[in-house]
């Protein structure tokens, strides 16, 4: 399944998995994983048992938000 992580709070980093937030214990987590990466979660039984970075879209999404910046940046929402 695909899930974003959404913020962390203390140990727990809530993840967004089709719009609903679940909690992960942040040592689930693979090294440097922060806020908006893209991920591949394994759910059994209602637990996320296994997480990976999904790079290329965690790449595409943060290039997307830099554009996005940058159209607002130029005033291009403006015209």
């Amino acid at each position: 399944m695909k899930a974003v992580v959404d913020r962390f709070e203390g140990e727990w980093a809530v993840l967004l998995i089709e719009g609903q937030p679940i909690n992960v214990r942040r040592e689930l987590l693979p090294a440097g994983v922060g806020e908006g990466h893209q991920l591949e979660v394994m759910v059994e039984e209602g637990q996320v048992v296994m997480v990976m970075v999904d790079e290329v879209q965690t790449k595409t999404a943060w290039q997307n938000i830099w554009e996005k910046i940058e159209r607002l940046r130029r005033g291009d929402h403006l015209k």
